[in-house]
């Protein structure tokens, strides 16, 4: 009887511990992804951006290269060296007016520049797969004896030498390594937290904090990014509204989590987390916010909220 009563308590203790183990491994994640893995070509690359027709992902303030070539651009993306002062666009083919004339850049499916032409010189690029960045460039040079001469530049990566944006920093062009540094403009909606929530009641309750305490961080990380680029939600947005509502005493001071409901939009699974406020008024009322769980595994609020 006591050996039978021992195994029933090992099974137990090694069915608990596997439980355990299990939720571990099912807590929120976000996934990892490698600089070199960004830098792939997509149709949502714009040929009317400064930035496709130099190959750069991310708002690029500048690139330094250690021959002194510089390229700058302002905080809207328009490249101020070297300047473009005027755009014109055919399809999938760009022409840039330039102090020292006109560059016409023709791009693929994926956004990537494939030929460029200027007075008396094209280049031509290839690619491997969908990466974003050329393996080879063919230059043609027509002298003044209207000769041609051509020559064939290979270039090689190494998957350490890309940003955190997908841009490399340091690549080898016939064998010779050619290195850059670039500096971003800072993103207005990048916040100083990183927050991974692992059910809609987290990302109320963070939410709500976030509003008593005016942590505008807080708040806005409960948001996925694209929502709040899109959107254009930042921090000073964030603390304007505050500043408003104090002068109206409509700030939410204090809050309770009431309950869960799930739901679909457009067949796509969502919580409706109901949570008492108070306002600075001493005014109460019930408000629904709508969660959602996006790729990364972590829920997020929607730009959704009902007062009942």
């Amino acid at each position: 009887m006591i050996i039978k009563i021992m195994k029933k308590m090992r099974r137990s203790f090694i069915l608990a511990a596997a439980c355990l183990l299990c939720l571990c491994a099912c807590g929120p994640k976000r996934a990892k992804v490698a600089p070199i893995d960004l830098a792939v070509g997509s149709p949502d690359i714009s040929l009317k951006t400064d930035y496709a027709v130099f190959g750069l992902l991310g708002d690029v303030k500048s690139v330094q290269y250690e021959n002194g070539e510089e390229l700058v651009f302002s905080d809207k993306g328009h490249a101020r060296k070297p300047r473009i002062f005027q755009r014109s666009y055919d399809r999938n083919t760009r022409y840039d007016g330039r102090p020292d004339g006109v560059v016409k850049s023709v791009f693929d499916s994926l956004g990537r520049v494939i030929a460029q032409e200027e007075f008396r010189v094209k280049r031509a690029y290839t690619y491997k797969g969908n990466a974003y960045y050329p393996v080879s460039m063919t230059v043609s040079v027509l002298d003044s004896l209207n000769n041609t001469q051509e020559s064939t530049v290979e270039f090689s990566y190494n998957k350490n030498d890309f940003d955190d944006h997908g841009n490399w920093t340091a690549r080898k062009e016939n064998g010779a390594t050619v290195t850059r540094t670039i500096e971003y403009h800072p993103d207005p909606y990048a916040l100083s937290i990183d927050k991974a929530y692992g059910c809609p009641k987290a990302v109320a309750r963070a939410f709500y904090k976030g509003e008593v305490t005016g942590n505008a961080d807080l708040a806005l990380s409960t948001y996925p990014y694209n929502m709040r680029k899109v959107m254009r939600l930042s921090a000073e947005k964030r603390q304007e509204m505050w500043d408003t509502q104090d002068q109206e005493k409509t700030r939410i001071v204090k809050y309770r989590i009431k309950g869960t409901k799930k739901g679909k939009v457009e067949g796509t699974p969502v919580v409706y987390v109901r949570t008492k406020v108070t306002l600075a008024n001493g005014k109460s009322h019930t408000e629904t916010i709508r969660c959602h769980k996006e790729k990364d595994g972590c829920w997020y609020r929607d730009n959704y909220l009902l007062n009942e």
